[in-house]
């Protein structure tokens, strides 16, 4: 009787062993499932819960299943097809494969739609051969109220669920509107004064009148009338008291009419 406790005792260690041997988890070289840690979604959204092979591995001969930690399952996949008559009632007509879906590519993402706050928990991406699976985190979210200020998630991997707004107000943007197109027309205003002015400074004024020549002056320093014209030297000294008695013929002369003005000395004294 003691002899048949230590055999039993090796039996039941080398049958563990050998299970844990043929556990594709330990095989280094076997394709592993990955999911994301966490997913975040707004109430009433639609979510995809992602879960994938790396690298790519054929699994539409596996029996797999979306299940919650609730032992809720949500998808199940088994006999080359998805069976709804497995899924629990919450998930039916709600829970299907995701539209990037490729089972011989190894990827089968789980669908939600119209998620509520029941959704939320972790989800288990299993499969029965083997026993391998990845968890991922659902976080629901309710819908930001109006006037409400929008928090980011700290995780750069959730997309927020409103758009940024933006800060500018619509009095700013009208004051611009209006103030903008006053100032542009106070500097077309100044450009148009400053060019007048310089084009004005510049420029000498027309005239149809042509310019005034200098008239030329003789010896005495009196004009000489138009068709005459100024000796070309400077008279020697006596002349022009020759000149004065000595009648021209030219009556037409200013010394003429000067001298016809005075008289004759001759005729006075006779």
């Amino acid at each position: 009787m003691r002899m048949k406790l230590p055999v039993a005792v090796l039996l039941s260690c080398l049958s563990l062993s050998l299970t844990d041997q043929s556990d594709p988890k330990q095989d280094e070289g076997n394709p592993k499932i990955i999911c994301p840690k966490s997913q975040e979604a707004t109430v009433g959204e639609d979510v995809t819960l992602d879960c994938y092979f790396q690298p790519q591995q054929d699994v539409t001969k596996e029996n797999f299943e979306w299940k919650t930690e609730k032992k809720e399952l949500a998808l199940v996949y088994k006999s080359r097809d998805f069976s709804a008559a497995d899924q629990a009632e919450k998930f039916k007509n709600r829970a299907s494969l995701g539209s990037d879906g490729n089972l011989t590519e190894g990827k089968i993402p789980l669908k939600i739609t119209n998620v509520t706050k029941a959704d939320e928990g972790t989800y288990s991406c299993f499969f029965v051969e083997g026993r391998r699976s990845c968890k991922i985190q659902l976080i629901i979210v309710q819908p930001n109220k109006p006037g409400d200020k929008v928090v980011q998630s700290p995780n750069p991997t959730l997309k927020p669920t409103d758009p940024p707004k933006n800060n500018i107000s619509a009095g700013a943007i009208a004051g611009l509107a209006v103030g903008i197109p006053i100032v542009l027309a106070l500097i077309a205003a100044i450009v148009t004064v400053i060019y007048r002015y310089c084009q004005t400074t510049n420029t000498t004024p027309e005239s149809n009148d042509p310019a005034p020549e200098k008239q030329p002056l003789n010896s005495e320093g009196e004009l000489v009338p138009d068709g005459k014209h100024a000796p070309s030297s400077p008279e020697r000294p006596g002349t022009q008291e020759r000149r004065r008695g000595h009648r021209t013929t030219d009556e037409n002369t200013p010394e003429t009419f000067r001298l016809k003005s005075m008289g004759n000395p001759s005729d006075s004294g006779t």
